[in-house]
C-alpha cells in the first residue's frame, strides 16, 4: 500500500496497533510487522485460496483472517488505534454499508481511514466525513 508512509506521518503514534481490511491485507500486515514498531492485523474479505507462503504463515499465526465484512468483526471495541480499509467497501449495498462502517469505527480508538476505487457509495455518507472526494478517501 503506497499510502503507508503518508499515514505514518499523519497518525504518528496512533499507528501502534493497526487493522488493515481489504484485499492484499497479507502484504500490508507483513510490511508493517517488518518495521517492528507496529502491531498489525488484517482482514481479507475475499477467498485466500491462491496465496503465497508468507500469507499462509500470517493466517496460520492469526495475524490475518478471512472474514465477510458485512457482518460484525470479531474484535472488541477499541481494539486498534487505527483501522485502514482499502478497496473493500466498493461493492457493498447501502444496507450493508450502513452496518459495516459503524462496525469498523467501533474497533478503532483513533481513526478509520478508507481508500476506495469507486466513489458511488460516498453519496450515502455525510459530506463532513470526506478528506478528499477526488480520490475517494475519507476519515471517520
Amino acid at each position: 500500500m503506497r499510502a503507508l508512509p503518508y499515514l505514518k506521518k499523519a497518525y504518528g503514534n496512533a499507528m501502534q496497533k493497526v487493522l488493515h481490511v481489504g484485499p492484499d491485507s497479507c502484504t500490508v500486515v507483513s510490511n508493517l510487522l517488518k518495521e517492528g514498531k507496529v502491531e498489525a492485523w488484517g482482514v481479507e474479505p475475499y477467498d485466500l485460496e491462491d496465496t503465497d507462503s508468507t500469507c499462509k504463515r500470517l493466517v496460520r499465526k492469526g495475524f490475518v483472517r478471512m472474514s465477510d465484512i458485512k457482518f460484525p468483526l470479531p474484535y472488541r471495541p477499541d481494539s486498534f488505534n487505527l483501522v485502514i480499509v482499502s478497496d473493500a467497501l466498493d461493492y457493498l449495498t447501502p444496507r450493508y454499508l450502513n452496518k459495516t462502517l459503524p462496525g469498523l469505527a467501533r474497533v478503532s480508538t483513533d481513526g478509520l481511514v478508507i481508500f476506495a476505487g469507486m466513489c458511488f457509495f460516498l453519496k450515502y455518507l455525510s459530506p463532513s466525513l470526506f478528506m478528499d472526494t477526488n480520490s475517494c478517501t475519507f476519515v471517520w
